[in-house]
């Protein structure tokens, strides 16, 4: 990549400097801009930002960004705080659901699920169904909502609509967090808590959830956890016959090796 224009002291980025940064990252060209603003101002006096082609706006009226070195290094620190920032939550995540699976149940993580009735989306951390009984109503489907941190837990309750959408999807609705992180009387009336007791120490029901007699999950809930465990699935068999395809290659090699030696 070329110089940056501006040589100068990293300025404070906000999130909309970053979501500037990543639309011309994921242009993965030069970017056209019909009208240059002050956040691409702060972005090119950062270094991070730099015009290209400036003589293309005689012609069709557009300026040309792209990245430079120092843009590109900023975007990947930022991908990797994300990164780390996410990985307390995950493993978190992924431990309760084997605690789960070691209890008879099947589990998905992090599935993307229309809301029922409603417009948009859902993102469960945790969904889990009992792989024992085969009957919709009898089927102990759960949401759990995984919290790791205070300030994540206070944005939750500033928006109970997710607990609420969740609702709709399973007979019971769960929040699990490290122990003590959130007390039962601050969980919303029908909402259980699940604590760990340290990392790797268990989890235990600090209030159950109101369970939802007779609860069936909305048809459109079970094609959603059917199609992702499917497609699991089947990028184990694709990953599968690669390795064995690997293998008979390799093995191949050997075999013209030992010819070639004879």
């Amino acid at each position: 990549m070329g110089q940056p224009l501006v040589q100068a002291a990293a300025a404070p980025i906000n999130h909309t400097h970053l979501r500037v940064l990543r639309g011309v990252f994921s242009a993965g060209r030069r970017y056209a801009v019909a009208q240059l603003d002050g956040v691409h101002l702060d972005l090119i006096a950062s270094g991070l930002l730099q015009v290209v082609e400036p003589e293309s706006r005689l012609t069709d009226g557009y300026s040309r960004l792209q990245l430079t070195d120092t843009g590109l290094a900023r975007l990947h620190a930022f991908r990797q705080e994300k990164v780390r920032s996410l990985k307390p939550h995950a493993s978190l995540a992924e431990r309760l659901a084997a605690h789960l699976r070691d209890r008879g149940m099947l589990t998905w993580l992090n599935v993307q699920i229309a809301k029922a009735g409603r417009t948009g989306v859902a993102r469960p951390d945790v969904y889990a169904l009992s792989g024992k009984n085969l009957i919709a109503t009898a089927s102990q489907s759960m949401v759990v909502e995984v919290k790791v941190s205070r300030s994540d837990w206070r944005a939750e309750l500033k928006n109970p609509a997710k607990l609420t959408a969740y609702a709709g999807m399973a007979e019971r609705v769960y929040v699990c967090s490290p122990e003590g992180l959130v007390q039962p009387d601050e969980v919303p009336p029908g909402v259980g808590l699940i604590h760990e007791m340290g990392q790797g120490g268990g989890f235990v029901i600090k209030r159950r959830a109101r369970r939802q007699k007779g609860f069936a999950p909305p048809a459109d809930v079970l094609l959603t956890l059917l199609v992702r465990m499917h497609s699991a699935h089947q990028r184990e068999r694709d990953q599968e016959g690669l390795d064995g395809a690997a293998g008979v290659v390799a093995e191949s090699a050997n075999a013209r090796a030992d010819l070639a030696c004879a």
